[in-house]
């Protein structure tokens, strides 16, 4: 008996030493996870941070005191790892379930108040700042007050703001913006900074800087910290002063953060310092390690300026900085721009989309790019994109590569025979989106009356007519898609943009909704008024025309219709032609005629019919034939006793 209890407590005694052990290891576990994201966080390595703290909210032994701190983590790596739509959302709500939400996080939380603040959603900025106690939420309830002119609320918090707040700049310049303001603030004298504070933001808000006033900016600009910087030189930008901004951030020798950095070189662009862009720049100083667009920034200025990049793009160790959405598109660019593949560098743009970090030079030199190959108005667009502020941009460098494509993408655009060997060079070599190689995609199907053809002209159309809408072989081939949706509205106006974009196609634009017509696409009365629009868009853009001669010239190409109609023996395409030449000049006595005449023939409305004959006849009485066309109706009328 004393041996099955010594037995019995030695396994009792080995279960709680296994749990013991076992709950020490899970929390060893749960500690070894945070700190691993403390220490991930340090180093910049966002993306390991999200994996860590998922494996921690995943672990029911680890949830506690702890939380809070891992939420902290969670909420600034967030910020910093960029994911396609929607990634967040499983992870999201399976710690709302848990009762965690990153809404009710002050760090996520000021981020998302402070976007929809630049956004101008002054409301919504303020809502959420409201219950977080710091300077930077203060900050921004009291200038989303002023905008919504709550100057209630400003006056509830300017005070509490001023006392909080160290930095005499910051101090000098909320300040300064109050006093902007015509309603009077009960501002305690004892908060308010020197008067060399106050005066130099003041500075920011004129119009105009002098040499001297650019010399007081760089010496503050010195002592300023680095949240002072970013307000400051944002007021600048604001008020339309983007040296101001340039002279706050150019410190050499001072490290600063990579947003501010990010932000002078794209004003360096902007104002034409290219020079400085391409030497000096590069060797500034920044906190931290390098973010993807700071090293996109200085790739694209070495490729431009110097014929090469430089930057070594470590894809690995990015994913774990910014996660392997944003490291895969990086990576693949930086490839591409090392080796100055056109293609690929191209491609890689686009795939960018809001990665593009409102980099101008991006816009450039993809301009530059599809320049070479002949793609006028796709670099047209590119430019505009990039001059923004600007007057003027550099002159493009030329990366060396041969004009084959650029041949076939010209005639493409000359509607040339193109070979099947300069097709498959083509697709081999041509970036995905360029014009030419989606307008010659789309003209090869266009034809085929088939909705999956159709809705794949429509896609490979749209990005062209986004970015340009006056592209007329794009807005014809769209009209054709569009009128076999038997969307009416939308294919006149690809029409007439392409009429607005060339008016010498009018003829070529006319016989396409012809063209339309005679498929059984769109109805008689569609076409005419299709023919009158564009016509009307013709001569709408034609200089030192009087209104008569736009309508006589209007009526003509009316005319030329009706005669078409005439010649294809088309009852209802005459009729319906001079029923529109009859609805702008009412008093044009040959269409009331034709029209009385052609109804008769047809033996419709006869009533109607004599009405316009009697109009014709009164419009110019002398015309016999005008009396014989009334005659011949009210003759048949009173054989068939009709009421007329």
């Amino acid at each position: 008996m004393k041996k099955k209890l010594l037995i019995g407590f030695s396994i009792l005694t080995l279960c709680l030493i296994s749990i013991f052990t076992y709950r020490e290891y899970k929390s060893y576990q749960c500690t070894n996870l945070m700190t691993s994201a403390k220490l991930q966080s340090e180093q910049g390595y966002y993306s390991d941070v999200v994996k860590l703290s998922t494996l921690y909210f995943s672990n029911s032994a680890c949830r506690g005191k702890d939380d809070p701190k891992m939420i902290e983590l969670l909420a600034e790596a967030r910020m910093s790892v960029v994911l396609p739509a929607n990634t967040h959302l499983p992870a999201q709500l399976m710690m709302m379930r848990m009762g965690v939400s990153l809404k009710n996080n002050d760090y996520q939380t000021l981020e998302i108040a402070k976007a929809n603040f630049l956004a101008e959603k002054w409301a919504t900025a303020r809502r959420m700042s409201l219950p977080i106690h710091s300077p930077e939420a203060a900050k921004i309830v009291i200038a989303s007050s002023l905008k919504l002119k709550d100057y209630e609320t400003v006056d509830t918090y300017i005070n509490q703001y001023l006392q909080v707040e160290k930095s005499p700049y910051a101090r000098a310049l909320l300040v300064t913006l109050i006093n902007r303001v015509e309603e009077q603030f009960d501002i305690n004298k004892q908060f308010i900074p020197k008067e060399e504070y106050l005066s130099l933001a003041a500075l920011l808000f004129q119009g105009q800087l002098s040499q001297k006033n650019y010399q007081q900016l760089k010496s503050h600009a010195q002592k300023m910290s680095e949240d002072d910087l970013l307000s400051y030189s944002s007021i600048a930008l604001f008020n339309r002063l983007p040296k101001a901004a340039i002279t706050l951030l150019r410190q050499p020798d001072r490290y600063l953060t990579q947003d501010l950095i990010l932000r002078l070189g794209k004003l360096l662009w902007q104002e034409g310092y290219y020079e400085e862009l391409s030497t000096q720049f590069l060797t500034y100083k920044y906190t931290g390690f390098p973010r993807s667009d700071y090293s996109l920034l200085i790739c694209l200025s070495q490729l431009h300026f110097h014929g090469n990049c430089k930057i070594k793009y470590d894809e690995q160790d990015y994913a774990r900085r910014e996660g392997v959405f944003l490291s895969s598109r990086y990576a693949t660019l930086f490839s591409a721009l090392r080796v100055k593949n056109m293609k690929e560098i191209l491609d890689g743009f686009s795939k960018m989309n809001s990665l593009r970090v409102g980099l101008s030079i991006i816009d450039y030199i993809e301009g530059c790019l599809y320049l070479d190959i002949n793609e006028k108005k796709q670099a047209s667009y590119f430019f505009k994109a990039s001059l923004k502020l600007k007057k003027k941009l550099p002159a493009c460098r030329s990366f060396g590569y041969d004009n084959k494509l650029g041949k076939i993408i010209s005639h493409i655009y000359e509607s040339k025979h193109v070979s099947y060997d300069d097709i498959q060079y083509l697709k081999k070599n041509s970036p995905d989106n360029a014009y030419g190689r989606r307008l010659h995609a789309a003209n090869q199907i266009v034809g085929y009356q088939e909705e999956n053809s159709q809705a794949k002209v429509m896609k490979l159309l749209r990005p062209i007519i986004q970015k340009t809408p006056q592209h007329p072989a794009a807005q014809q081939m769209m009209a054709s898609a569009y009128t076999y949706f038997q969307d009416e509205k939308n294919a006149l106006l690809s029409l007439i943009q392409a009429v607005e974009a060339k008016p010498e196609l009018i003829a070529q634009v006319s016989r396409l909704a012809l063209g339309f017509y005679e498929q059984n696409k769109i109805k008689s009365k569609t076409l005419v008024n299709w023919w009158h629009a564009l016509a009307h868009q013709e001569f709408k853009q034609r200089k030192g025309l009087s209104f008569d001669q736009k309508q006589a010239l209007i009526r003509d190409r009316l005319y030329i219709l009706a005669m078409h109609s005439r010649k294809k023996i088309d009852t209802a395409l005459y009729i319906a032609t001079y029923e529109k030449l009859v609805e702008i000049e009412p008093k044009n006595d040959i269409a009331l005629n034709n029209l009385a005449y052609a109804l008769f023939k047809a033996d419709q409305n006869l009533g109607h019919a004599l009405s316009l004959a009697d109009r014709a006849i009164e419009s110019n009485p002398r015309v016999k034939e005008y009396v014989n066309t009334k005659l011949d109706i009210l003759d048949t009328i009173l054989k068939r006793n009709i009421n007329p």
